[in-house]
């Protein structure tokens, strides 16, 4: 599950990255200090899971735009 969650934020940010550079664009991420009580989810894991992998999305396109860049 690990492995596979970060190949997924991988390609999730090579393609924001992507768009961004053709469009010579920036990119602006959400503030997320709201974000655990908006989730939808009836447990605690599930909110959890979710702000991890929005953490994960958030730290590998941060590299890859200064990667980019």
């Amino acid at each position: 599950m690990k492995s596979i969650a970060w190949d997924y934020a991988h390609r999730i940010s090579e393609k924001v990255t992507e768009l961004a550079n053709e469009y010579s664009s920036i990119v602006v991420l959400e503030n997320l200090n709201k974000l655990r009580s908006r989730v939808n989810g009836n447990s605690a894991f599930n909110k959890k899971l979710f702000l991890w992998f929005y953490g994960r999305i958030q730290f590998t396109v941060g590299y890859e735009a200064l990667e980019r860049s």
